[in-house]
């Protein structure tokens, strides 16, 4: 017989203010902040390293960081467009949270690709400038969710020491395996950043790193039934879309610069 282990203690702190001279915020709110900040950080220190246009790299990491935020919204109204829309009073959500991280990684990519073209420089350069800092924003994101009590897991179905109780259930704490894959990532992309690769490889590494770890964690997350499609998530299926178009640009890519430094 399984010995039962209790559930660890877990209180979810969405109202909590903090303090900050003349404003105040919720911690939920503060980690999506420093997420839309620390990629374009991250993207400066790599330019100065990498010797690459400061200017360029200033306005895509602009342009990165509205893609984070706007993306990430806007997905979020798109999905749950009809519940939003069954009572007005849900849209105050948008305020404290209402965010789809696909919505976000997918903007992150597609705005700066207007600046790229006006300003004719190579876009997949400057996308590796970010690549070190998306999964320290993944990493902020998912401590914002875990104080939030948003993006939850399912009831364990048996007994793990890890467990954490909420909701009058023994759940798996989706947030924490969500922070523990991007600093995974973040590693794997730390030992990538040394070799020598073509312009993108970092990011779309990560691309696909990401979109694996989702796939996996997502069979843990609580997720209304109507988001399931043949027994997948809208996660799952946008995870298996990018991992096949990044792996496909991978394998265009390396083919290519193998052929030139041949």
């Amino acid at each position: 017989m399984i010995p039962i282990i209790p559930a660890l203690p877990y209180t979810a702190h969405p109202d909590l203010l903090l303090n900050f001279f003349f404003f105040k915020t919720t911690i939920y709110n503060l980690m999506l902040a420093i997420a839309c900040l620390i990629v374009p950080v991250v993207g400066l220190i790599q330019a100065k390293k990498k010797n690459k246009n400061i200017k360029h790299t200033v306005w895509f990491g602009f342009l990165v960081m509205l893609g984070i935020f706007f993306g990430s919204k806007l997905l979020y109204i798109i999905t749950r467009w009809s519940w939003l829309m069954e009572d007005t009073s849900r849209w105050s959500i948008m305020i404290s949270g209402g965010f789809v991280a696909y919505g976000g990684i997918i903007f992150a990519f597609l705005l700066p690709v207007i600046y790229t073209r006006l300003k004719k420089i190579n876009y997949w350069g400057y996308t590796d400038l970010f690549a070190l800092g998306a999964p320290l924003a993944n990493l902020a994101n998912r401590i914002g969710c875990f104080f939030n009590g948003c993006c939850y897991g399912k009831p364990v179905v048996m007994n793990i020491p890890w467990a954490v109780d909420y909701l009058n259930a023994a759940r798996h704490p989706t947030q924490v395996y969500h922070a523990l894959s991007a600093i995974i990532i973040f590693i794997i992309l730390l030992r990538l950043n040394k070799k020598k690769n073509f312009k993108g490889f970092m990011i779309l590494s990560y691309l696909v790193l990401y979109s694996i770890f989702r796939f996996v964690v997502e069979f843990f997350r609580h997720v209304n039934e109507k988001y399931i499609f043949f027994s997948l998530t809208g996660s799952q299926w946008i995870a298996i879309f990018m991992i096949a178009l990044a792996g496909l640009i991978i394998y265009k890519k390396s083919n290519r610069f193998k052929e030139l430094n041949f």
